[in-house]
């Protein structure tokens, strides 16, 4: 697994009005999470070194605090299958540990709801 950091806002698209900006992604139903993506301004993602797909997402706010992640329940994310916006941005690695730690502190947190 590669593991990376976005650091933009994502302008966000419904599939009947398609962008092709770099940065841009389909918005697909994510219930619980649609109303905190205008607030994340960092992303890690996690990535399949065969597919190149993402595989789990992690969405944080403008104080690096996790506050949406996918696949989660009912919640398919924003960046899975999406590979040729992948191909377009610059990020950065990260580690996995880093990774993981924050997937971890949002999962608690949702435990509280």
């Amino acid at each position: 697994m590669k593991y990376i950091i976005y650091k933009e806002k994502l302008e966000l698209y419904k599939p009947e009005n398609p962008e092709s900006e770099p940065g841009s992604v389909m918005q697909t139903e994510n219930p619980d999470f649609d109303d905190l993506y205008r607030h994340v301004n960092w992303w890690y993602l996690e990535i399949d070194d065969y597919t190149k797909k993402v595989n789990r997402e992690i969405g944080l706010d403008k104080d690096k605090n996790p506050i949406v992640l996918a696949p989660w329940g009912c919640n398919y994310g924003l960046w899975v299958d999406s590979v040729a916006a992948l191909e377009r941005i610059e990020f950065e690695e990260t580690t996995e540990t880093d990774f993981e730690e924050k997937w971890i502190a949002m999962e608690e947190k949702l435990a509280h709801y």
